[in-house]
């Protein structure tokens, strides 16, 4: 996706490290020094929401961030209030349920790809993102990557239409990649 929205992270050096639900506060206070010198390296830390409410996000965010190291913490959206949440605990949001709940074009991708993926059982595209959720989550990594070999081959109009919808439903994302791309000048046509 980094690529969609115009920045190659592994062009410019960037590194994408999964913790894979281990806690990355403990991870990312490696690069949080107490005294200068600061961390001058930006570190973007981008989760999901999951359980957390509008105060446990807020929370969780004041934790992580760090204006002197360069650390900021980027969370998805929550879809779900915070009554809903304290009524079931198994209401949790992902970057996957997101993409259902606020993309057009992306999550079209997704079904295509989980199509390709399992050609013997298709699933619709009026698909509701709870039960297509239930049949994805145990092999999210291949349908990532799927989905990936897909947006390197989209094409005009429907690359404008989707980086526009990634752009605006998934802005934290964005952010998060903005925040670690190197500022660069632009040059002028007299340079």
């Amino acid at each position: 996706m980094q690529k969609f929205i115009g920045h190659d992270l592994t062009d410019i050096g960037v590194s994408v490290i999964s913790t894979n639900n281990l806690g990355f506060d403990n991870f990312v206070n490696i690069f949080k020094r107490v005294k200068p010198p600061f961390n001058q390296i930006p570190i973007a830390v981008l989760t999901d929401a999951d359980r957390k409410n509008s105060i446990g996000i807020e929370t969780y965010k004041t934790k992580i961030n760090s204006s002197n190291n360069k650390v900021e913490c980027f969370v998805g959206d929550q879809l779900y209030n915070d009554t809903d949440l304290n009524k079931s605990k198994k209401r949790r949001t992902t970057f996957e349920k997101i993409i259902f709940d606020k993309t057009i074009e992306l999550k079209k991708m997704y079904i295509q790809s989980y199509n390709l993926i399992h050609q013997t059982s298709p699933i619709l595209d009026d698909i509701k993102w709870t039960k297509f959720y239930l049949k994805m989550k145990k092999e999210k990594a291949p349908l990532a990557q799927e989905v990936a070999q897909l947006l390197s081959k989209i094409r005009e109009p429907t690359r404008s239409v989707l980086k526009a919808e990634i752009e605006t439903n998934l802005e934290y994302i964005v952010s998060a990649i903005n925040h670690i791309v190197p500022v660069t000048p632009q040059l002028t046509s007299e340079e």
